[in-house]
Order: structure tokens, then C-alpha cells, then sequence
């Protein structure tokens, strides 16, 4: 990271800095230039208009043509002390006729003819010399007015000013401008490159974590300061950290299971088959041994298809399909189906408040979820225990309960029971089969029917489940036949006629109170 983004930033900031101090220094040359150009033309224009006074006034006129009068040196010389500027006067063709530099005049050859017109032709002349005033320490400013007489240029008046000035200015400026600046940019410097690593520090820790969580320790996290956008990304990086720690656990809790739902069936299977092929189970006996064997198949079987379905889920190829069913139909289903394991347990079941209760959802996947919970009220159910189901409407949803009693679930794990891979019983003395899957897999389905599940519980007494569904139409006319995978044919229909002809049947004895 120090090689890296850190070094990038500097390098970007460095660059900035130093284009924008040059630009600006350029700028600020540039218009002290113009300004400083500007006040020397003010001054020049000014002397110039009252040379131009004095001029009209201190023309003579001879036989020879326009002469200077002599007092007009002195007038040039009090403008000249007034303003610093030189002031000198020349004829119709460029010859200097008074000069306030005297006998040190340097204006010793005519001004320029094109001079001259451009004066008489736009009503004035101005220049400024910079090259030579930059290169050779010479150079001046030049500003000129004709002298009308009768409408006729008959002569022509010029002030000046070196330029010289302007390149101390200039030097002095710029020197200036270097120190400041110079003193800015280590400032700044200083700034930028403290501002920059704290700045990528939550990124160089978010990275070491990283690479711990690649080597498997995912006990790093990550310094949380602030509220802007690296602090965002630190707390989506911790409670991502939270989340793959979770389910690292989760995982090995999961290897551990399946290894031992795995290996358990397995063996049982493998020393069975033996036992009847080397003869050690008498011929007898054999049939009570191959229904064990068919046994840990199937449970083999249940948990490869959890396997499978939990995969189809997170790829996206479980289709749903949505409908409006009659919800006791479904759960009447599944519990028929469950009679057997209900008597083997005495399990009571108290009076059911059977009627129509419509709900949208996919006739499949309800059956699913509800057999999922029912097979899991028969498990933690003790002998001789009490397993009730029930639905009611509630405005716009539908509510279905299904509870069992028994030791309930402690408040510490209520709210890690619909996870991947999580078993409350770790110890397998009442879960022989399960794999931890199957409330996640709960979950997954009532959320595609766009519905909720949650979970109640009390140490000692109860564990009841309620499934949430938005309430469908309750019509006759509207109900649809109910498909159920894996179900005999004769128990796939089961309306409000077929319950109340189950007091008549041996399903009966189990719905008691």
C-alpha cells in the first residue's frame, strides 16, 4: 500500500501543487505587468497632453518654417521634473527640435516616418520596447501627439519612460512570489503527505486483515473513525469480517455434522451388508437388517437432497410459482402424512378450527416448509407431548402456528436458528437426523412466496414457529387443486368434508385434546 496508493496520492498532489503554483505565478506576472504597463501609459498620455499644451503655445513661426520657442524648454523641463518622464519635440519630418535630456540627448537621428503617420493618423503613438528592455537593459516606453495648426501636423510631441523599472519590478516580484511559495509548498507538502497516510491507513489495515482472512484467522478488524466514506467502508469490512466469522463456525459445525451423519449411516450400512454377506447375520435375521440399511439410505438421501436444494436456491433455479390455496388444505396434508410417527410418539393434538383460509403462495413450496416444521415439532416433542397447529387471518395476512411442547429453545440461540448449518441440539440426543439445514431452507422458501417466519420460545415449556402469508381470495370458485410431492394420491385432497370424515378414521384418535 505504501508503494502503492500512498504513493500515487503524493505524487498526484505533488504534481497539482507545482502546476498550480507555476500557473499562478505566470498569472501574477503577467497582470503586475499589465498593470504595471498601464500606470506608465496613464503617466506618459497625461505629461504628453500637457507638452502638447505648451507645444501649441511655444510654436513660432519663421521664414524657415515652425521653430521652438525657447521658453518651451522649460516648460518640457518642469513636465519632465513633475513626472520622470522625458519630453522632446520634433518637426513635421521627425527632426528633434527640443529635448528636456539637453546636451545628453540621445535622440541624435529623426524619428521613424511610419511613426510619424501612425501619430498624425489615429491622433496618437504609443510603444513599448520590451525586448530590448529585457535583453540589453535598455528600452523605453513611448507615447506621441501631433501639434495641429489650421487642420495641419506641424509638428510632434513625444514623452518617454525606460522600461528598466518594469524588469526590477518584475525581479522583485517574482523573488517574492519564489520565497512564499516556497514556503507554501513545504508547508503544504508536509500537510498533504500526513493528510494522505492517515487518510490510506484504514486502507493499509483493511488490507493486512485481508491477508489474515486469506490465511484463515478471521479474528482481524478494522479501526472505525469518523463517519465519511473510509469509515463506511471500514464498518462494511468489520461486519463482513462478523459475517465470515459466523459462518466459518458455522461451516465446521456443519463438516462436523455431515461427517458424522455421513459416517455413522455409512458404517452402520457397510457392517450390516457384510454381516449378511460372510454369513455372521443368520438368514433370519436378515430382513430386520436390510430395513435398517433402507433406513440410513433414505436419511443419507434426506440430506443430499437438502444439499441440493440449498444449492438450487442460491443459483437462482428455484422457479416459484404463485398462487391462491387453501392453507388448510396443505397443512391437513402434511400432517396426515406424519400419522404414523405421531401415534408411535402419543403425541396429543388438540381440536383443529378447520375453514377455509386462503393464501397466495406455491402449493409446492408450502408443503415444503410446513413439512419441514412439522417433522421438527415431532422431533423435539417429547413422549406423550402436545403438537398444535392453527391458522387465522389478520387484516391483509394469514397467520399459520405450529407449536410443540418440550425444553424450547434457550434466548441465546432463537435468533441463530434459521442460519445455515446451525443445530440447537449439538449433542444429536433428540436431532438423530438433522443437519441443520432445514429452517434455513425454511427461510429461503417463505421469503420467495413473499412471506415472513419467525420463531417463539420458552425454556421448559413450548417452541412455536409462525409462518406470515399474505392472505389470498376466499372463494370456492377460486381454489385450486393442490399438487404435494411424495404424498399418496388419496391424501394430495383434503378440504373441510375430508376432516370432519376423519372422525371417522384412525387420524381421528390423534386430534385430541
Amino acid at each position: 500500500m505504501k508503494d502503492g496508493l500512498f504513493k500515487r496520492y503524493i505524487v498526484t498532489f505533488a504534481m497539482t501543487l507545482v502546476m498550480c503554483t507555476v500557473l499562478l505565478g505566470v498569472a501574477l506576472l503577467y497582470f503586475s505587468a499589465q498593470n504595471f504597463t498601464g500606470d506608465k501609459e496613464l503617466v506618459l498620455r497625461n505629461a504628453a497632453e500637457r507638452a502638447l499644451v505648451s507645444a501649441r503655445e511655444g510654436m513660432v513661426v519663421t521664414e524657415q518654417g515652425y521653430v521652438a520657442d525657447e521658453r518651451l524648454f522649460e516648460e518640457f523641463s518642469m513636465i519632465n521634473e513633475a513626472t520622470g518622464a522625458t519630453v522632446f519635440l520634433t518637426d513635421a519630418q521627425g527632426n528633434v527640435l527640443v529635448c528636456t535630456e539637453g546636451e545628453n540627448c540621445v535622440h541624435n537621428q529623426k524619428v521613424s516616418q511610419r511613426v510619424l503617420e501612425a501619430a498624425a493618423r489615429r491622433g496618437s503613438y504609443s510603444s513599448a520596447d520590451y525586448l530590448n528592455g529585457f535583453l540589453h537593459n535598455k528600452g523605453s516606453y513611448i507615447y506621441g501627439l501631433p501639434v495641429y495648426v489650421d487642420g495641419l501636423p506641424v509638428a510632434y510631441v513625444f514623452t518617454s519612460l525606460p522600461i528598466t523599472p518594469l524588469v526590477s519590478f518584475l525581479l522583485d516580484l517574482l523573488l517574492t512570489f519564489l520565497v512564499s511559495s516556497g514556503a507554501m509548498m513545504i508547508c503544504s507538502s508536509a500537510i498533504i503527505f500526513f493528510a494522505t497516510k492517515r487518510l490510506t491507513a484504514p486502507l493499509r489495515e483493511i488490507s493486512r486483515a485481508a491477508e489474515q482472512f486469506g490465511s484463515g484467522d478471521f479474528t482481524a478488524r478494522v479501526t472505525v473513525e469518523g463517519y465519511d466514506e473510509i469509515a463506511n467502508v471500514a464498518k462494511a469490512f468489520n461486519n463482513m469480517a462478523d459475517s465470515l466469522s459466523k459462518f466459518e463456525a458455522q461451516r465446521r459445525n456443519f463438516v462436523a455434522s455431515v461427517s458424522h451423519d455421513l459416517r455413522t449411516p455409512m458404517t452402520t450400512i457397510g457392517g450390516y451388508i457384510d454381516g449378511i454377506l460372510d454369513g455372521t447375520i443368520p438368514p433370519a435375521q436378515q430382513n430386520y437388517y436390510l430395513q435398517i440399511v433402507s433406513d440410513e439410505v433414505r436419511r443419507l438421501s434426506r440430506l443430499t437432497t437438502s444439499l441440493l436444494d440449498i444449492s438450487r436456491m442460491e443459483e437462482g433455479k428455484l422457479s416459484t410459482t404463485i398462487g391462491n390455496y387453501n392453507a388448510w388444505d396443505v397443512l391437513l396434508s402434511v400432517m396426515c402424512s406424519a400419522e404414523r410417527r405421531f401415534a408411535e410418539k402419543h403425541i396429543n393434538i388438540p381440536d383443529l378450527d378447520v375453514c377455509a383460509r386462503f393464501v397466495l403462495c406455491d402449493s409446492d413450496m408450502l408443503y415444503q416448509v410446513l413439512y419441514n416444521l412439522i417433522d421438527n415439532a415431532i422431533k423435539f416433542t417429547p413422549e406423550g407431548g402436545t403438537i398444535s397447529v392453527g391458522i387465522e387471518a389478520e387484516g391483509g395476512k394469514t397467520l399459520i402456528r405450529v407449536r410443540n411442547s418440550g425444553d424450547g429453545i434457550a434466548p441465546e440461540e432463537l435468533e441463530y436458528i434459521f442460519d445455515r448449518f446451525y443445530k440447537t441440539d449439538k449433542s444429536r440426543g433428540l436431532d438423530k437426523t438433522g443437519t441443520g439445514l432445514g429452517l434455513y431452507i425454511v427461510k429461503n422458501l417463505v421469503q420467495r412466496m413473499g412471506g415472513e417466519i419467525e420463531a417463539e420460545s420458552k425454556v421448559g415449556e413450548y417452541t412455536e414457529f409462525i409462518l406470515t402469508l399474505r392472505t389470498g381470495t376466499n372463494e370456492k370458485a377460486k381454489q385450486q387443486k393442490v399438487r404435494f410431492p411424495s404424498v399418496p394420491a388419496k391424501s394430495k385432497k383434503i378440504t373441510e368434508d375430508t376432516a370432519k370424515a376423519a372422525s371417522r378414521s384412525g387420524f381421528s384418535g390423534l386430534f385430541r385434546k
